[in-house]
C-alpha cells in the first residue's frame, strides 16, 4: 500500500526528509486467491530526486516495457497501468507537498524476480518484454472473478484488432483448445 510508504517517511519535528536523495518501500504482493504469479513476490519502489519537474516513472529491474499498440501505456513505456501508476503519483504527491518539496521526483518500481515470473504470463504475446506488468484497478484484492477474466480477454481481443487481426477464434476450454 502506497500510503505506509508514506507515513514511513513522518519524522516528528523534521521539515525535509532524512535521506541521502532518494528513499526505498519494499511489500510483499498479497494476491488472495486470484492465481497470480507475484504473490508473495518483493514489490520494490524507490523514489529519487529528479532536476526535471513533475513526477516521472521509470522502469526498474523486473518491470517490462511496452513494444506493441493496443495496450494503455505507449510504446516503450514502462508496463505500469494507469490506476496502479496514479496511485502511486498521488502518494508521491502527498510525501512531496507534506514535505514542502516542490521539485521534480523519477519513481522506480521493481520487482526482482520479475524477469523470471513474465515467462508464466501471456505478458510476452502482448508485448510487453523484459519483465512483469504492473496491474490494479483499485488497490484492495478481490476475489478472483469472471469479469477480471472477462478483461483479460477482451484485453488480448483488442491488441489483436489494433495489430491488423481481422478473425476471431474462440475455443471452449481444453477440448476446444485441442480441436
Amino acid at each position: 500500500e502506497c500510503s505506509t510508504a508514506t507515513r514511513g517517511l513522518n519524522a516528528p519535528g523534521a521539515k525535509q526528509p532524512q535521506f541521502a536523495g532518494s528513499a526505498t518501500a519494499v511489500v510483499i504482493k498479497d494476491a488472495g486467491d486470484d492465481p497470480d504469479v507475484t504473490n508473495g513476490r518483493e514489490i520494490v519502489a524507490t523514489v529519487a530526486f529528479s532536476d526535471t519537474p513533475g513526477i516521472h516513472f521509470l522502469q526498474g529491474e523486473g518491470v517490462g516495457r511496452v513494444t506493441k499498440p493496443g495496450l494503455k501505456q505507449a510504446i516503450g513505456e514502462a508496463a505500469i497501468n494507469p490506476v496502479p501508476r496514479e496511485m502511486i503519483r498521488q502518494s508521491v504527491e502527498a510525501a512531496a507537498e507534506e514535505w514542502e518539496y516542490f521539485g521534480g521526483l523519477s519513481v522506480v518500481i521493481s520487482v526482482p524476480e520479475g524477469v523470471a515470473l513474465a515467462e508464466k504470463t501471456f505478458n510476452p504475446r502482448l508485448g510487453i518484454l523484459g519483465g512483469i506488468s504492473i496491474l490494479g484497478t483499485s488497490g484492495v484484492v478481490e476475489p478472483m472473478s469472471e469479469d477480471a477474466l472477462v478483461d483479460s480477454i477482451v484485453l488480448e481481443i483488442r491488441q489483436r484488432r489494433v495489430l491488423g487481426d481481422m478473425r476471431l477464434v474462440l475455443t471452449p476450454g481444453h477440448y476446444g483448445a485441442a480441436f
